[in-house]
């Protein structure tokens, strides 16, 4: 293992209370959060201040990516405790001047808005709007740029496009404001523009007005411009998966991630760690280790391989960076170093999926709103859609099962209009969940032959379809059996798993392992569910007290799987209400693998 160096200084911080052997059974990437949560107690994050507040805040983001990809809710805890100290009940964050020179606090709004997405706590989204108007009073170009102070209103600097940027993106994303996008996408091309040495294609990390003259360079300066470059590369990876699919500035966007991802590979390929004492750094900073340098290259190289905004022949170099960083790491680059702990994260994380997303590199799954069209008022007066959604990280929402179909490779998108050959011919997955009823939906759209005719082609054509049904006080199932019938599947309008309060117990489903869909043994909750009949070739995958459960059948070149309920939502997957006994999650790992094989095996 080439990052040997780096994990014996990672495991050299974990408490002693912790069961050496259980640590060594985790991913590297899980070892690395749970020593740096050891290092840095939440309970210091309030009182950090420079470059130690600003790396703090990069664990972070960090640790965000360990919640949602494993699912332990220690990690929404820590963030949860370390953030919840500095913001008041009306959402005012101590210490922070909205007039502030400086937009480094402004990255912490990323961290709110996912508080206040989970939560759903006003304070959180009070606090995050107030860090994002702060953008908005820095002093601006003629041509929109975004300059760093009142005090220097000709300077540019990269860092502000890391900590402003992503959070522009997520917030316009989130409330519905898409006139943001063009400006998010100009103020990153300008920098990118006039920052960028055309000789090698690295970048400065600050340049004055419209002139950028590059002279000779020492090693220094060759390695500031590195990782200058790999600051920038972190801003447009973190900004790019909020902009819309057919937002015209994405294009140009993925193309500037190219140019400079060729440039920062070539470059950090070249370059090796001078016989040095590494002194602790934070993302920006002029004098930082090469190490760290190539893990923040390497992690946004293969993210955005995984994400599709860069060929998959790229991920060799984010590969080989990985492991060059690991064969030059020391405990001196660590200790005091919050960031470099965070770039070990993020890039050993991107590591360990990597060969999920090489399976379905490219496929794309479609989530029905059309059947379930549920909608709420969000924290700004606006009615957006939720219940089984992408993008719903409320209880209610599928934001961590999204989140696990990307660690897969598989692009997730949603369809608002009814089923039809037009807008289905380019998804390889289909999900349909808990359809309306009028106690739900005033106004339901139900299954029609004409929808189930449509889907069932789609299906014989070689699609995978997935339909979650409910009970029948929550979903129609009466309109849905014109869909599942014809694959001799039929939901029963009965009530099963009937689950009162928090007795889990009632809703405990075991799966004994060792069959074609689960492969080991898993201990799954499933709330208030109807039951399945079958006929014909389908089968029962999972039954219990005599109930089918789960089912699947063959339709053409295609395949069905059937469930009883949507039981990978949040509220049951996310690791922070059931008991840990319970592994809602292991089996959404397990339905992404089936599917996978029932496509391309």
């Amino acid at each position: 293992m080439k990052n040997i160096g780096l994990m014996a200084a990672l495991l050299f911080l974990l408490p002693c209370s912790v069961d050496g052997a259980i640590a060594q059974s985790l991913p590297p990437s899980r070892q690395a959060a749970d020593a740096a949560m050891a290092h840095w107690p939440a309970a210091g994050f309030a009182g950090a201040t420079g470059a130690e507040r600003s790396g703090r805040e990069r664990l972070l983001e960090a640790l965000d990516e360990e919640w949602l990809g494993t699912a332990d809710a220690k990690y929404f805890r820590y963030i949860e405790s370390a953030v919840d100290p500095l913001i008041a009940a009306d959402g005012t964050i101590e210490g922070h001047d909205e007039n502030s020179r400086s937009l480094n606090r402004v990255a912490l709004g990323r961290e709110l808005l996912l508080l206040h997405r989970v939560t759903g706590q006003k304070k959180y989204f009070e606090a995050a709007a107030n860090l994002r108007r702060q953008p908005g009073s820095q002093p601006r170009g003629p041509d929109g740029s975004l300059r760093h102070s009142k005090e220097s209103p000709g300077e540019m600097r990269v860092e502000d496009l890391l900590n402003a940027e992503p959070l522009n993106a997520e917030f316009a994303a989130v409330f519905q404001q898409p006139q943001e996008f063009a400006g998010i996408a100009r103020r990153l091309a300008l920098f990118e523009e006039r920052a960028r040495d055309a000789r090698n294609g690295l970048m400065k990390g600050r340049v004055e007005e419209e002139n950028s003259s590059f002279g000779e360079k020492s090693a220094a300066d060759q390695r500031a411009e590195l990782h200058n470059t790999a600051v920038f590369m972190s801003a447009l990876v973190a900004t790019l998966p909020y902009f819309p699919r057919t937002e015209g500035e994405r294009a140009s966007l993925i193309a500037i991630l190219r140019r400079v991802a060729d440039a920062a590979a070539h470059a950090a390929s070249e370059q090796r760690e001078e016989a040095s004492v590494p002194q602790p750094t934070q993302m920006g900073a002029e004098t930082p280790t090469l190490a760290l340098t190539q893990r923040v290259i390497a992690y946004a190289i293969a993210k955005s391989v995984r994400l599709g905004f860069l060929p998959a022949s790229y991920f060799g170099n984010a590969e080989a960076l990985f492991h060059d960083a690991g064969e030059h790491s020391s405990r001196a680059s660590l200790d005091g170093d919050p960031a470099g702990a965070a770039a070990f994260i993020l890039a050993s994380r991107e590591m360990e999926i990597a060969p999920l997303a090489k399976r379905a590199q490219g496929a794309r799954v479609l989530l029905d709103a059309w059947f379930n069209s549920q909608k709420r008022v969000n924290a700004l007066g606006q009615s957006e859609f939720f219940h089984y959604k992408w993008d719903d990280f409320s209880d209610s929402g599928f934001s961590l099962l999204s989140h696990l179909f990307r660690d897969f490779g598989i692009a997730t998108d949603t369809l608002y209009n009814p089923p039809r050959s037009s807008n289905l011919g380019g998804a390889q997955f289909y999900i349909l969940v808990s359809p309306d009823i009028p106690a739900k939906n005033p106004t339901p759209h139900y299954m029609t032959e004409r929808d189930a005719l449509q889907i069932a082609g789609w299906v014989r054509r070689g699609g995978i379809l997935l339909m979650m049904e409910n009970d029948p006080a929550n979903a129609d199932i009466e309109h849905f059996d014109l869909l599942a019938d014809k694959f001799g599947i039929h939901f029963n309008n009965v009530l099963s798993h009937h689950v009162i309060g928090d007795a889990f117990s009632m809703g405990r489903i075991v799966a004994p392992g060792g069959g074609e869909f689960f492969e080991r043994p898993r201990v799954l909750y499933m709330k208030d569910t109807c039951t399945i009949s079958l006929r014909g070739s389908a089968r029962p995958l999972l039954t219990d007290k005599g109930d089918v459960t789960m089912a699947a059948s063959k339709y053409g070149k295609g395949t069905v799987f059937a469930v009883v309920d949507p039981w990978l939502y949040n509220e049951y997957t996310d690791g922070r209400k059931l008991p840990s006994d319970y592994d809602n999650f292991g089996g959404a790992q397990d339905l992404l693998n089936w599917l996978i094989r029932q496509h391309w095996d």
